[in-house]
């Protein structure tokens, strides 16, 4: 009998083609003549990206979230060993889920095998995934951008469509199974949103972060530094939870308060000019914070920051 693989993803951003990552990704496998709760396997896990996590409002993720979980390279062999034995692969807007497939394939030295693709936006008629499974009377396990919620989601819907569509299910009963590489197994095991966040004690709450506790600076003592910036990008991955004036604080108003302070401003990180790393995620991989903790620089988070500045204005808004 034809297996469908119904995948969802999250990512650090848009698009894989500009190095954006998965920190997450879940796998529902399903028979077309059966139910839901029917499934032939799923696969559930956290990626850490080596990077900046990215869009943290969207996905709901944080840097210490990923901190232990696996990258994707040393869980590749359990994906395909999940996915083998399907004839095709569905997704709401699947094609984007693809994408990033075939990036991290392409970093392990393979190419994504070809495959039909089902798109459960397109055979809904178009929407969001909450939106289309409301009109079609499906309930979602739990929020949005939970890639386990919205691959089961996405799979009833799946499921609900074909009923009434002989002619896909007629086209999937001729399908061959899909051509996957081997990838070498490694003892690296899945990592669940709900595990990390077990895994976090209150006893060693900042231990294992980039940003360190050391004294306090004064205005004048950063006065004449050069300061970096990790993210405070503008655009979808802005992980800033401090605000000025009530305006969400970003890299131009951060660096525009640092200049105004007598500070010099840098947009790369690097060994012999820049004095101090100013993180918005205290928890960050991204490679600015890396870099830095390797070459000894001082790394702060960005309220102490603000602090140590003493400007008005500048409030904290988030963890």
């Amino acid at each position: 009998m034809s297996k469908i693989g119904v995948i969802d993803l999250e990512t650090t951003g848009v698009p894989a083609a500009a190095n954006h990552r998965i920190v997450e990704l879940a796998v529902v496998v399903v028979h077309p003549h059966r139910s839901i709760e029917s499934v032939e396997s799923v696969f559930e896990s956290l990626f850490n990206p080596e990077r900046d996590v990215g869009a943290t409002d969207t996905h709901g993720l944080t840097a210490r979230d990923l901190k232990d979980a696996p990258p994707f390279r040393e869980l590749a062999w359990r994906v395909v060993e999940t996915l083998r034995g399907c004839v095709a692969l569905a997704g709401h807007n699947v094609e984007f889920d693809i994408s990033f497939l075939k990036s991290e394939f392409r970093r392990l030295g393979t190419e994504f095998p070809s495959c039909p693709l089902l798109d459960t936006h397109e055979l809904a008629g178009g929407g969001k995934l909450e939106t289309c499974c409301a009109e079609h009377d499906i309930e979602l396990d739990g929020p949005a951008h939970y890639a386990i919620h919205d691959a089961r989601a996405t799979a009833r819907l799946l499921l609900r469509i074909l009923r009434d569509r002989a002619d896909e299910l007629c086209r999937l009963s001729g399908l061959r199974p899909i051509e996957w590489p081997t990838f070498k197994q490694t003892a690296a095991v899945p990592l669940t949103r709900t595990e990390a966040r077990a895994r976090r004690s209150p006893t060693a709450e900042h231990a294992d972060a980039h940003a360190d506790d050391g004294p306090p600076l004064t205005r004048e003592e950063l006065s004449g530094k050069t300061v970096c910036f990790t993210g405070f990008n503008d655009k979808r991955g802005n992980q800033s939870r401090c605000s000025l004036r009530g305006n969400p604080m970003n890299e131009e108003r951060a660096w525009d308060l640092a200049v105004a302070c007598g500070m010099k401003v840098s947009k790369r990180m690097t060994k012999r000019d820049v004095d101090i790393l100013v993180v918005a995620d205290r928890y960050t991989e991204s490679r600015k914070a890396l870099d830095a903790r390797k070459w000894g620089k001082r790394i702060i988070h960005e309220p102490d920051f603000w602090r140590m500045l003493g400007l008005p204005g500048v409030e904290r808004s988030g963890n």
